[in-house]
């Protein structure tokens, strides 16, 4: 047990549900607060990959142009962990739920978006904490209206 009451495995938890916290409430101060400084991060489509991304300027970019037409709610499950010392190997898969950020709820029906992946993410012990140092959601499967969500038609 650390000082604070913690394992390592449950700070390591605790830091993915405050990324998808950050996620689901658009919180940019709380997303940056995940990661280290150069972390790198890359979201692979499926049977793909994606652009890999080198610190916050550049990853802050791409966070703005997906966050900002809509809104979501993250699930996290299955982890597995791999904890030596310091650096934390870490994966667990995820299901999220996409909805235009202006969505009319009462007014019938909204275009939902559904993704099921999995994340592999590396971590490091700092003073401050655990934070993520390599950040990779691998996209298993999607269903929905994905161009409802951001703007795109077909």
């Amino acid at each position: 047990m650390t000082v604070s009451g913690l394992t390592d495995r449950e700070q390591i938890y605790d830091l993915k549900v405050r990324y998808g916290r950050a996620v689901d409430t658009y919180d940019t101060d709380l997303m940056r607060s995940c990661f280290t400084e150069g972390a790198t991060w890359r979201y692979d489509p499926i049977g793909g990959e994606g652009q890999l991304m080198r610190g916050w300027d550049e990853f802050s970019i791409f966070w703005a142009q997906m966050q900002e037409p809509m809104q979501c709610t993250h699930q996290f499950t299955n982890f597995t962990f791999d904890i030596q010392g310091d650096d934390a190997a870490y994966s667990c898969l995820l299901l999220a739920q996409h909805w235009p950020r202006d969505a009319d709820f009462a007014g019938g029906k909204v275009p939902l978006f559904t993704v099921g992946g999995r994340y592999d993410s590396r971590a490091r012990r700092t003073k401050s904490g655990w934070r993520i140092y390599e950040h990779r959601e691998t996209t298993l499967w999607e269903c929905g209206e994905a161009g409802a969500i951001w703007g795109q038609s077909g």
